[in-house]
């Protein structure tokens, strides 16, 4: 496989929608909150934040992952890869065995409440 073929397949991952209602958020290792969760996928994450943000391109940095209805503190390592429309992107780096898991029961908690609303719109 190329280097391009492994980029498009990573592509592929599923992201699920997180509703602007939910509480889920996230902060840098210092506590202090970088955005609300909007996005979340097996790939890594997008969080509404602001352009004047301090995430460093193709840099790794830690932060934490914080659902509070779930009584989740995910801590992750991540790269910034893009700012667009209001929201940062991240791609994750190495997740440990436990961090994996709590991001999956994220991931499972938000797409039942993703499919739950297309079924809804559907009707």
């Amino acid at each position: 496989m190329t280097q391009s073929d492994l980029k498009h397949e990573r592509r592929r991952f599923e992201r699920v929608e997180i509703d602007p209602k939910a509480t889920a958020y996230v902060t840098d290792a210092k506590g202090v909150r970088q955005g609300d969760l909007r996005q979340l996928g097996r790939g890594g994450f997008l969080i509404t934040t602001t352009s004047d943000t301090n995430f460093k391109k193709d840099k790794k940095q830690r932060f934490v992952i914080v659902d509070p209805q779930e009584g989740l503190n995910i801590s992750i390592h991540a790269t910034f890869c893009y700012f667009k429309q209001g929201c940062a992107g991240f791609e994750f780096n190495n997740l440990d065995a436990d961090s994996a898991v709590k991001i999956g029961i994220l991931i499972g908690k938000y797409y039942v409440s993703d499919t739950s609303l297309l079924h809804l719109e559907k009707q």
